[in-house]
């Protein structure tokens, strides 16, 4: 007979890393350890093919990853569900509508929330939610014979010039796009703006360099707005009682370990690397 688990891993978030950790565990599974996977989505997108969907290169399905069907071709339990507690102190997962899920060790890659506080367009992020409200924005887009229409992506980071490229190269040449942000690729140094800059203009994209102001530069409803700007720890994070950065985030050591709780990580928009500073 086959002996009971020792210890729980528990994975929550469907993120990269813990992609690459099930597809590990496929190829050698951990001897006496049980490990679960929670995701509030049975598919994962894969964000360094998102502008190639956004562009038509790539349909929504080439880009997903069906987490159920890896998880059981690695041997993990599978839950879909919400999270709506984390008490490290009790290693207990409170999930929506679910008993709770206890662990022993707890890896977190769920993404970071978008900040709520804005009344008009679309978040990129999470890209699950993302992607159906482009595809149905592009469509009105296209089908508009003789009206313009207009983008506005709020994010002028590396993040936003990708999307501005990529929606440019899917949508009517008409389509006037803005690309909004007070400084351009900040962080990338005079020569990268350069060059990227002369880009932007060769394709027609217009550079508003300042904040993006809903009530002045909102004009009317043919226009879309794309926020492509930082995102926030969810709630349960910001409640759990781990150590957290001044805006949230799990403070991790470079083995991505918490600093209050060893036994608990953190990858991905979560997590805050101690001593790095975040873009």
């Amino acid at each position: 007979s086959v002996p009971p688990p020792l210890r729980d891993l528990v994975l929550i978030g469907g993120g990269h890393s813990h992609v690459q950790v099930i597809k590990r565990i496929s190829m050698k599974q951990i001897p006496g350890v049980r490990v679960t996977l929670i995701s509030e989505d049975y598919d994962s997108a894969y964000s360094g093919m998102l502008p190639g969907c956004v562009a038509s290169v790539y349909t929504k399905d080439q880009i997903s990853i069906q987490l159920s069907a890896l998880c059981s071709s690695a041997n993990v339990r599978f839950i879909c569900a919400e999270v709506t507690e984390l008490n490290p102190n009790s290693k207990r997962i409170s999930l929506k509508g679910r008993a709770s899920v206890r662990y022993d060790t707890l890896s977190i890659n769920s993404g970071g929330s978008p900040m709520l506080n804005r009344s008009v367009g679309i978040n990129v992020k999470p890209i699950n939610l993302f992607l159906p409200r482009w595809q149905t924005a592009s469509g009105e887009i296209g089908t508009r014979k003789g009206k313009k229409s207009t983008l506005c992506i709020v994010g002028a980071g590396a993040g936003g010039v990708e999307l501005a490229f990529a929606m440019r190269a899917s949508l009517p040449p008409e389509t006037k796009i803005k690309l909004f942000g007070p400084k351009l690729l900040p962080g990338h140094g005079d020569l990268v703006e350069r060059r990227v800059m002369k880009v932007l203009i060769e394709k027609k994209i217009d550079l508003i360099e300042k904040y993006f102001e809903t009530d002045s530069d909102y004009q009317d409803d043919n226009e879309h707005v794309f926020w492509v700007t930082g995102t926030e720890c969810p709630e349960w994070i910001k409640d759990s009682g781990l150590c957290l950065d001044d805006r949230g985030f799990i403070k991790v050591n470079t083995y991505l370990q918490s600093l209050s709780h060893s036994n608990v990580f953190a990858a991905g928009d979560v997590a805050h690397l101690t001593d790095q500073e975040r873009d």
